[in-house]
C-alpha cells in the first residue's frame, strides 16, 4: 500500500481521508476492512428473529387488556354495565306488549261480536298473565322496574279498540292485537333472543315458538274476520 494511501487511512479514522486525492483508496479501505453486506444482513436478521422470539414469549405470559375484561365479565363483575340497558329495554318492550294484549283481550270478551274473536281473546289473556308473571319475576331478579302502567302509543291504540263494537271492533282487534302486536312482540323477543345466554336472553329463546304459533293464529283470526266481513256485505248489497 503507497505511504500515501496509509496516510489517507490515518485521516479517515478521525472522520475523513487526510487529502482528496486518496479519496478512493480510503473507500477501498472501508469495503476491504468492513464486513460484506451480506454477512451484516444475515447478522441484522437473526438478531431481529432472536428480539421478535423474546418478545412473543413476554407476550404469552402477560394477560391482555382485552382478555382481562372478558373474564371479568365472564365472572360478573361489570355485568350489569354491560347488559342493564340491553334487559331493561327487553323487559320493558315485553311488559308493555303484554299489558296491552291483556287490556285488549278483556275488551274483546265483552265486546267481541264473533266466537272466533272471543276464543282468540282467552287464550291470548290467559297466555298473556302467565308470561307476564314470569316477566315480573325475572325482571326482578335482575333488578328492572317493570311499568304499571300503559306507554302512549299503547293507550291511544287501545282508546280506539273501546269506542268500537260488533263487526268493527273485531275487524280492528284481529288487526291490532292478532297481528301487528303479536309482530311486535316477536320481533322484540327476537332480538333478545340466546339459548346460551344471560337469564333474560335464554328466557326471551324459550317463548319463540309460542309467539310464532300464537302470530300464526291472529293471521288466521284475521283473514277469517276478513272473510266474514266481505261475506256479510255481500248478503247485504244482494
Amino acid at each position: 500500500m503507497p505511504r500515501e494511501c496509509v496516510d489517507s487511512l490515518g485521516g479517515m479514522r478521525e472522520g475523513k481521508p487526510s487529502c482528496q486525492r486518496h479519496a478512493d483508496c480510503s473507500i477501498g479501505l472501508v469495503s476491504r476492512f468492513a464486513p460484506p453486506l451480506r454477512t451484516r444482513t444475515l447478522a441484522l436478521s437473526l438478531a431481529l428473529i432472536a428480539l421478535a422470539a423474546t418478545a412473543c414469549d413476554k407476550l404469552e405470559t402477560r394477560a391482555l387488556p382485552l382478555d382481562l375484561l372478558r373474564a371479568r365479565i365472564t365472572g360478573g363483575e361489570f355485568r350489569n354495565a354491560s347488559l342493564e340497558t340491553i334487559e331493561r329495554d327487553f323487559l320493558t318492550t315485553a311488559a308493555q306488549a303484554s299489558l296491552f294484549e291483556i287490556e285488549a283481550s278483556r275488551i274483546a270478551l265483552a265486546r267481541g261480536g264473533s266466537k272466533a274473536v272471543r276464543r282468540y281473546a282467552e287464550v291470548t289473556l290467559r297466555d298473556r298473565v302467565s308470561v307476564d308473571t314470569d316477566l315480573e319475576q325475572l325482571a326482578s331478579s335482575v333488578g328492572v322496574m317493570l311499568p304499571s302502567r300503559l306507554s302512549d302509543d299503547f293507550q291511544a291504540r287501545l282508546g280506539v279498540l273501546a269506542q268500537l263494537t260488533g263487526i268493527e271492533f273485531d275487524r280492528a282487534y284481529a288487526r291490532n292485537v292478532g297481528v301487528l302486536a303479536q309482530q311486535q312482540a316477536l320481533e322484540a323477543f327476537e332480538r333478545a333472543a340466546n339459548e346460551s345466554g344471560e337469564r333474560v336472553q335464554r328466557f326471551a329463546a324459550a317463548q319463540l315458538p309460542a309467539l310464532r304459533e300464537h302470530l300464526e293464529q291472529g293471521r288466521r283470526l284475521a283473514s277469517e274476520i276478513d272473510r266474514t266481513n266481505m261475506a256479510d256485505h255481500g248478503t247485504n248489497v244482494g
